[in-house]
């Protein structure tokens, strides 16, 4: 099961998703979709791709973790994103993802700490990063591993409160000569 956590699914790249499954028929792939919008508004689409039966539409819980223990693969084809925490989450559940490089993949390394879709409008590009992920059980386990190391190394708050400290000296600097 892929999963995709998040509000506003068009800019998520449900679209681009849901195309992209439809295309894998010989995979037994279902696709996980948590968030508040409307799935009456892609309801048209999953028939039109014969989806319907494979596609579940959730709303957000308290318990998050039980999302991603549900799925084997995180599916990120956003198309912006300042921050994506649910890929972060992801990754410290150990789950493979499969990240957007327009949104927030500053901390997916590809083929290392998750997979980079390069144009998160390409379906074909989409499946074919699917497929291998699926494919290739050692690759999954191997960049669910790496990634669920990386997140609590890299990924913390005392790092973020360095990098913010450091960012705002530099700019203090800048301004100030």
């Amino acid at each position: 099961m892929s999963l995709l956590i998040g509000n506003d699914w068009k800019k998520k790249g449900l679209d681009t998703l849901l195309k992209a499954v439809a295309s894998l028929i010989d995979l037994p792939l279902s696709v996980l979709v948590v968030g508040r919008d409307d799935p009456n508004f892609h309801r048209p689409l999953l028939d039109q791709l014969a989806l319907r039966d494979r596609v579940r539409f959730e709303k957000p819980s308290a318990d998050v973790l039980s999302f991603y223990a549900a799925a084997d693969l995180y599916v990120g084809p956003s198309l912006e994103d300042a921050f994506n925490l649910p890929m972060l989450e992801a990754m410290a559940c150990g789950l493979p993802v499969i990240a957007s490089v327009q949104a927030g993949s500053e901390n997916v390394h590809d083929y290392d700490t998750g997979l980079l879709l390069l144009d998160p409008r390409d379906p074909v590009q989409l499946v074919q990063l699917i497929r291998r992920s699926f494919d290739d059980v050692e690759l999954r386990g191997r960049i669910g591993e790496a990634a669920s190391r990386y997140v609590p190394d890299n990924c913390n708050w005392d790092q973020h409160v360095a990098r913010t400290r450091e960012f705002l000296e530099a700019t203090l600097r800048r301004y100030s000569s």
